[in-house]
């Protein structure tokens, strides 16, 4: 599972939307959306904050594999 896909489930778990997930984490709306969209790697201190928010470890929205995959992908792709 994505990062994307993970952070939309456990979001919709809480019943929160993605205005209110980023108000409740400190991390922009659009961040959030760019995020759920797949067209953002977060930093560690973005993903804290979502974590936090959501209350769930920072390891349950995804692995460090997970983050460097998509970054080296992103960048092939640019």
């Amino acid at each position: 599972m994505t990062l994307a896909d993970t952070l939309a489930l456990l979001r919709a778990r809480k019943q929160l939307t993605q205005r209110q997930l980023a108000t409740q984490s400190g991390v922009g709306t659009a961040t959030v959306n760019r995020i759920e969209g797949g067209d953002y790697v977060p930093n560690l201190l973005t993903l804290e904050k979502l974590a936090r928010a959501l209350d769930v470890p920072m390891e349950q929205l995804t692995s460090l594999e997970d983050l460097r995959e998509a970054r080296r992908a992103k960048k092939a792709a640019a």
